[in-house]
């Protein structure tokens, strides 16, 4: 059986359906403005899509992930007074032998 001289492009096709486009499309453009941060010189399309991008950026910010503020001194001589102590554990005895 002859193959289709064609079949790559469908399988290609095919495959290329299961990429997420809004994913695909943005780390592209994010990769455009790293390149040209870089000193890349890019094609005046990609340059406008890069500009377009950091408008959308500007006009629309990640939220910030906020990291709890670190706890201050006097908290965790508190926590250490307050809270009780580990349990000690004893270690096995040596088992002593006659030679």
């Amino acid at each position: 059986m002859v193959e289709k001289p064609n079949a790559y492009k469908e399988n290609r096709k095919a495959a290329l359906k299961t990429i997420d486009q809004t994913a695909f499309n943005e780390m592209m453009i994010k990769q455009f403005n790293l390149m040209k941060q870089n000193g890349v010189e890019l094609t005046p399309e990609c340059e406008a899509m890069v500009s377009w991008y950091e408008w959308i950026c500007e006009k629309f910010p990640e939220p910030s992930v906020s990291k709890p503020a670190p706890k201050s001194k006097v908290e965790e001589k508190e926590k250490a007074v307050d809270s009780t102590p580990p349990a000690k554990s004893k270690a096995p005895k040596k088992k002593k032998t006659g030679k």
